[in-house]
């Protein structure tokens, strides 16, 4: 019974439980959308990841993706497709034990338009800013000035198996301030390569120069 607890505590400090959540995707290419208006408390299982603590300041449609088994895809739609009011749209996304891949990257991308209809879509006065835990850069700013920067790219150091992402999107002002059509958050995750321990080492090293005495007595014989 005492080693069962062990095993049990041990496995509480590794990983985050899944305990509650509800499935929302079952394999590559599989996903589940959901209101913001009703989103489970208890978070969502996606392959080996859990998100949870979901907010968002506007109303929408949230889409998580299990690309393959190391990308996912967190995407916001806002209700009729679009919205000119700023918010923030928050989550967290941890590796769920017993998995022991790590979090190495995030993709942000808004993807905006001119709030005048007549006018061009790029470029807009619409910003936001992007916040990952144990990420960089930290923040992560996003503008409309040109297309490319609606994206950024955030890398993660070792050992990182959870991050909280805080997205606060600002459609500027003026005849160029910009409407959001939607966010996306591409999750990149990898498995850390094992080194061997000390241990390990010592017992190779050893083998290796007996192989090595006893290859010099046969060659003396």
């Amino acid at each position: 019974m005492k080693k069962l607890l062990l095993a049990g505590s041990l496995l509480a400090l590794t990983g985050v439980s899944s305990f509650g959540a509800t499935i929302a995707c079952t394999g590559a290419n599989t996903n589940l959308s959901f209101a913001t208006s009703a989103i489970d408390a208890s978070g969502y299982t996606c392959g080996d990841k859990l998100f949870s603590g979901i907010s968002s300041g506007a109303a929408g449609t949230i889409t998580l993706t299990e690309v393959n088994s190391n990308l996912y895809k967190f995407s916001f739609t806002p209700t009729n497709g679009s919205t000119a009011t700023g918010f923030n749209l928050s989550f967290t996304v941890a590796v769920i034990a017993p998995s022991t891949d790590v979090i190495t990257s995030f993709q942000d991308q808004m993807l905006t338009a001119n709030g005048t209809p007549s006018a061009p879509s790029i470029p807009n006065a619409s910003t936001a800013s992007v916040t990952h835990t144990g990420g960089t850069p930290n923040p992560d700013l996003l503008n409309a000035l040109a297309a490319p920067n609606q994206t950024g790219f955030v890398t993660f150091g070792a050992g990182v198996a959870s991050t909280a992402t805080s997205f606060t999107w600002s459609p500027g002002a003026g005849s160029t301030a910009g409407v959001l059509l939607s966010s996306e958050f591409v999750i990149t995750e990898s498995t850390p390569s094992t080194v061997p321990e000390p241990m390990t080492l010592s017992l190779v090293g050893g083998g290796l120069i007996a192989l090595g005495a006893i290859s010099r007595r046969k060659n003396r014989a």
